[in-house]
């Protein structure tokens, strides 16, 4: 194996955000919290031989900047 689909990719990062989120992470922080985990994931994939291509561009597209407004409760 050396990479995820997108959709894995996708999965992957919503699940770190939700814990960030369960975990009472303000929202401002997540984002910076979420892409060191994240990276950090990717290290650790690595290490056993499995590179993960994808992963850079699916957590910049993640957590782009111009995604970063919280969607208001109307």
């Amino acid at each position: 194996m050396s990479d995820l689909s997108p959709a894995a990719y996708d999965a992957l990062a919503h699940a770190v955000w939700g814990g960030l989120a369960d975990a009472g992470i303000a929202y401002e922080h997540r984002f910076e919290l979420a892409e060191v985990i994240l990276d950090e994931m990717v290290g650790v994939f690595a290490e056993e031989g499995i590179r993960l291509d994808g992963a850079k561009r699916a957590i910049q597209f993640a957590f782009d900047a111009s995604r970063r407004a919280p969607v208001s409760a109307a």
